[in-house]
This record gives structure tokens, C-alpha cells and sequence, in this order.
């Protein structure tokens, strides 16, 4: 017998010892983007998807709004986000690592940025939840200024603009500081 064929037999012995129908648990985030800012504010949205501490993001793409016309340069790849329909994107762990998955998400026109939020969180074994961002115009036009690891979201239940930890917990909306300030809100 060759070593070839020891080595094949070596490989069927343990495929047929190997326990059958091992299927690693899902783990998945859907990010939900929403927005109820109008075209002539942004027309483009830039998602960048970053895992644990690394500087470059593993997915970096801009899209025109799919309500709005492209204005100045070539167009980018249209998505279906506009005012009245949420945009959702599958961001599935394929490392198995236990590294956190930050989402960043600029809103901006043919001249660059108009504003920014961001989410953070964790994959979890065997499920799949949403990680609802919102390109609001409250955040849009407020001038809150959110201490590090907080950004401008609209306080849950209001439309008042809030700074929420860019953390969430699997399935939770995060949680927002104590008030700072006058215009800074608090959820309890």
C-alpha cells in the first residue's frame, strides 16, 4: 500500500468518525437603515463594516438613495433607502471570533459628509437580530456635541436628538448618558 492510499484511508477513516451533521450556529446582525431626511440634505449613504480593533473596514461602499437623482459626480450604486422604505443588510460572522462588529454610517452629498452615526455590538451563537440605524434630520440639523463612544440618535419614543452609546447590547437599542447638558436627554 502506497502513501497515497494510506493517507486516503487515513482521511475516510476519519471523515466516518467524525461526528455526523456538525453545523456550527448562525451568527448574524441585520443592520435596518432608515431615514426621514430628504434628498436635498443627502443623497448618498456610505456603510462602512469594521470587526474588533481593525483600522480597515472589511466592507466600504457608497450608494445614491434610491429617491433621489444623482447630482455632481458619476453615481454610485443605487440602494433601496429613501424616506418611506428601510434599507436591510446581513453582516454574518464568518470568524467565529468573538470580536465586535461596528457599523458606520455617513450620510453625504456629491461634496462629501453631511453627518455620521454608528453602532457597535456582538455576534451572538444562533441568532439573528436587527441593529436599527436612523439617519435623522433631527440629528442632521442639531448641534448636540456626544462625548466618545456616543452618537446623535433620535431618543426612542420622541423626536428630540440624544446622544446614545454607539454599543448595543444583541436585540437592545442602547442606552443614552446622563444629562451633560440642557439639550442632552437621558432615557431612563
Amino acid at each position: 500500500m502506497g502513501p497515497r492510499a494510506v493517507l486516503l484511508g487515513l482521511g475516510l477513516a476519519g471523515f466516518a468518525l467524525a461526528p455526523g451533521g456538525c453545523v456550527l450556529p448562525r451568527r448574524e446582525v441585520m443592520l435596518v437603515l432608515s431615514t426621514d431626511v430628504e434628498c436635498t440634505i443627502f443623497d448618498r449613504v456610505q456603510i462602512r463594516i469594521s470587526r474588533g480593533a481593525e483600522t480597515i473596514p472589511t466592507f466600504d461602499q457608497t450608494f445614491l438613495r434610491s429617491d433621489c437623482n444623482a447630482v455632481g459626480i458619476a453615481p454610485p450604486p443605487p440602494v433601496p433607502l429613501s424616506e418611506l422604505t428601510e434599507f436591510r443588510l446581513g453582516i454574518v460572522d464568518s470568524r467565529r471570533t468573538d470580536d465586535h462588529v461596528r457599523i458606520e454610517v455617513t450620510a453625504r452629498t456629491s461634496e462629501g459628509q453631511v453627518f455620521a452615526t454608528a453602532a457597535e455590538t456582538e455576534f451572538v451563537d444562533g441568532k439573528v437580530y436587527a441593529v436599527p440605524i436612523r439617519l435623522a434630520l433631527v440629528c442632521a440639523n442639531s448641534p448636540i456635541a456626544c462625548p466618545a463612544e456616543y452618537v446623535c440618535r433620535p431618543r426612542p419614543g420622541t423626536e428630540e436628538a440624544a446622544c446614545g452609546s454607539v454599543f448595543r447590547a444583541p436585540g437592545t437599542l442602547g442606552t443614552f448618558p446622563a444629562t451633560q447638558a440642557a439639550h442632552m436627554t437621558v432615557d431612563e
